[in-house]
């Protein structure tokens, strides 16, 4: 600033001066200026210095905070500027019952010179399952103090993301600067984190339809690739894999992308089957939940597998198949019913049965197959939390294709690779008919 002169008029006590300030994006701590006075005509000088502290709105996170483990309780974080390494210390401030410390460093490249501070048995410091991510626990009573420290590749977004406990103080550099968390440790603002969500749908939809999502806007363009993973379902035979990395592109103020995956119809009954969207890649952002998981929900009758069911509140005929051996399974239950159920029906196929058995059979049950060996005629009656049955196996290689028989379906077994087929037909009270392990019921 230039030497410049102030005029007092006649009657005039007082004058302002007005000095500009420059912003920047540095952090610089406070700073100070002077004013000085000098060379006064027709009066005298007192107080000739006038200073101006000028606070800094940048944190300065370069140094240790001052701190006292017995009496403050918060997440202290400082970086040390010449080594570029990070540190985090959580106190506990005196309490006798303790204090838990969650949370995660994310980075888009690899953390390295991980280190714990005071670790006991009760902590946990997990980077070896990711070296992009440290998972903490951090377990603290009355004056102790945990931490860890790493170092982040520099320029890299890196995020700190404290999740317990709720509304936990964190206090940056040595002005203790509060903030909350996730930030960025490379702007300290908010850290621009994708998250991609799970989705459920059923096949005949066609289509599995993700949501990825930006934290916030960004005034930088952001990008992540994704690709498909089989689980359960298989790539190419139940949807339309992205077996090559493809990437999604966020403008400046862009925070949602869909990312859709063909679903393949087919005719086996497969029951419900799994894969998921893989995030990579991240450029300007972090990534959060970087799995979306898809759960196809098959639209073909699943027999294979037993159900669950409660024989002292269900009353019903429960049907399903071993899909190993090619057996087939028969229970009815009474639900609890003191004045008992009584099932009657038959089992049927155009071929013949083989390892026909009864279930839980008394004297007052009658199963048939001497009559005709197609035909299994069935009388079971059951009270209060009794279970009869049937097991049976149809003769294999019968490949006609029967229709509803009686009020319930026909059941076969194509998607088993057994291609034998048959019918159960009832009459009778029933409660209903289930078939495992999706308990379709076909009344």
């Amino acid at each position: 600033m230039t030497a410049d002169t102030l005029t007092f008029n006649p009657g005039e006590t007082g004058q302002s001066v007005a000095v500009t300030l420059l912003q920047d994006s540095l952090s610089e701590g406070p700073e100070a200026l002077s004013l000085v006075l000098a060379n006064a005509g027709g009066s005298f000088i007192f107080d000739s210095v006038g200073e101006m502290t000028i606070l800094d709105d940048e944190i300065n996170p370069c140094g240790a905070p001052p701190y006292d483990s017995s009496i403050d309780q918060a997440l202290f974080v400082w970086k040390d500027c010449t080594s570029g390494s990070w540190h985090v210390r959580a106190t506990a401030g005196g309490d006798p019952a303790g204090v838990r410390y969650t949370g995660a460093v994310t980075s888009n490249a690899s953390l390295s010179l991980v280190a714990g501070v005071s670790l006991e048995s009760s902590d946990s410091l997990d980077y070896t399952s990711d070296p992009t991510r440290i998972e903490y626990l951090l377990n603290i009573w009355n004056n102790g103090e945990d931490g860890y420290q790493f170092t982040p590749v520099n320029g890299v977004p890196t995020c700190l993301r404290p999740t317990a406990p709720s509304g936990v103080q964190v206090l940056v550099g040595p002005e203790r600067q509060p903030l909350t968390g996730p930030f960025d440790l490379e702007s300290l603002g908010q850290c621009l984190n994708l998250d991609i969500n799970d989705v459920v749908v059923s096949e005949a939809d066609g289509v599995a339809s993700f949501t990825v999502s930006l934290s916030g806007p960004s005034e930088r363009v952001g990008s992540v690739d994704y690709e498909t993973q089989s689980g359960t379902a298989t790539g190419a035979a139940d949807y339309t894999e992205v077996a090559l990395p493809l990437t999604l592109t966020f403008n400046p103020g862009e925070t949602s992308k869909r990312v859709d995956i063909t679903i393949l119809q087919d005719t086996l009954a497969e029951g419900s089957e799994t894969f998921t969207v893989a995030l990579s890649g991240p450029v300007n952002v972090t990534l959060g939940d970087a799995s979306g998981l898809a759960t196809i929900l098959d639209d073909e009758t699943n027999a294979c597998g037993a159900p669950s069911y409660n024989t002292a509140t269900e009353k019903a005929l429960f049907v399903w198949k071993d899909c190993q051996t090619g057996e087939w399974f028969v229970r009815n239950t009474a639900g609890g019913d003191p004045a008992g159920v009584f099932y009657e029906g038959q089992v049927f196929t155009s071929q013949g049965f083989v390892n026909v058995a009864g279930f839980g059979l008394e004297a007052s049950d009658t199963l048939d197959n001497t009559s005709d060996p197609a035909v299994i005629d069935f009388l079971l009656k059951v009270w209060n939390k009794g279970e009869d049955g049937i097991s049976v196996h149809p003769t294999l290689g019968h490949r006609e294709l029967p229709g509803p028989v009686g009020s319930v379906r026909c059941v076969h077994s194509d998607g088993c690779g057994q291609n034998a087929h048959f019918g159960l037909i009832r009459s009778g009270y029933l409660g209903g008919v289930h078939q495992s392990p999706d308990r379709y019921l076909d009344q």
